[in-house]
Formats: structure tokens, sequence, C-alpha cells
């Protein structure tokens, strides 16, 4: 089969069918970007090279490569700077579904993970710049390495599933008044045990406020 008869039969298919969805995704800034424009609204390409700190020429670049992917896609136009027409992107959640939902394929899991991942990496690397720039908010964060069993693990799990969902339910409200934008990561995860040992002492920056 040639080249250009693999590009027609690949055509026929779905991103998700074809590979081109995961192999979007495939790099960890294609994973950030589509990761932000799922909790936004649609967006330009200099909003979403401002936003995750690109230049405009990556921020370009890597929405060319989601849209050609069909995980994003275009949603009109708007007026930018000095009058430049600029394009709105935003996400597909269609093919977003499809490949998100009940991942039922190793490359499925996989993505999975390096999206889950990359989004909670995004969250600190912002939470971090909003720290230096103000340390007047109290936060905590830190890790610890412990040594379990698989049934005290899944114990720890389902109070920790728990204790989130039950927080979330009672805060999930953004229109109460004199509130603060929070946001909460969280892991449990297998560890090497030279790993464990290192974090078994307390590893936190509980910090107060001023």
């Amino acid at each position: 089969m040639t080249k250009k008869q693999a590009s027609t039969k690949n055509s026929t298919k779905s991103p998700i069918e074809s590979g081109l969805a995961e192999e979007a995704l495939s790099h960890p800034t294609r994973v950030r970007v589509l990761g932000w424009l799922r909790h936004q609204e649609a967006k330009t390409q200099s909003e979403v090279g401002k936003a995750l700190a690109l230049s405009n020429a990556a921020a370009r670049y890597h929405l060319n490569v989601l849209e050609g992917s069909e995980l994003v896609i275009l949603q009109g136009t708007r007026s930018g700077p000095n009058g430049i027409t600029e394009k709105l992107y935003a996400y597909n959640p269609e093919v977003w579904k499809q490949l998100s939902e009940q991942p039922d394929r190793a490359e499925n899991f996989v993505f999975m993970l390096d999206y889950t991942f990359a989004s909670i990496h995004e969250m600190h690397r912002k939470a971090v710049e909003m720290i230096k720039a103000d340390w007047k908010p109290a936060f905590l964060a830190g890790s610890v390495g412990a040594f379990a069993t698989p049934d005290e693990v899944g114990k720890l799990r389902g109070e920790l599933n728990l204790l989130l969902d039950t927080f979330y339910e009672s805060h999930k409200d953004a229109s109460r008044p004199d509130t603060n934008p929070v946001a909460i990561t969280f892991a449990v995860l297998p560890s090497r045990a030279e790993d464990a040992e290192g974090w078994a002492g307390e590893r936190v920056f509980d910090w107060t406020g001023r």
C-alpha cells in the first residue's frame, strides 16, 4: 500500500481509529494545551500561548496538530490586537469523549495517565507562580512514603475519595460569597522501596499565610 493509499484509507476512519488523536497527544505540551482548553471558552492562539507560556510559533504548531486530529476545532474568529482577525480554538467534546470514556486499550490507559498528570503538573505550575507573587494565601503541600498492604492502600483510597467528594459537593458553588478558588490535587502511587524510605519522614510545606 502506498502512502497516498494509506492516507486515503485513514481519512475514512475516526481520529481514534486512525490513531491520530493518540499521536497528537504523545507530546506533553499538547496534553497541556488540550487540558487547558477543556475548561475554557474558545480562545485565540495568542491567548493559548500567553496562558501556557508558549511562543506564538509553538502555540500555532501545537494547535494545528490538535486541530488535525480533531481534538481541537475552530469556532469562528475574533478581532485581536491592532485589528488583526484571529481564529478561535475550542476542544472537541465528541472526540474527547471517544478517547477518554471507559478506556479499553492499553494505549488509552497510557493516554489518560499522561493527561491526568500533565493536568496536575499544570495546576502546580500556576499555583507556584501565584504563591511567589503573593504569599498571603495559606496552602499545604507535601509527600509521605509508607509501607502498606494492598487492602490498607485500598482503604486509604476509599477514605480519601470520600473525603474529597464530600468536600467538593459542599464547596462547588462559585457564587458563594467570601470564597477563594482552591486547587486540591492528590495521588496514592506505587513507589520504589528506597523512595518510600526517603519520604517516610515529614516533607510538608504548611504555610499559614500572612
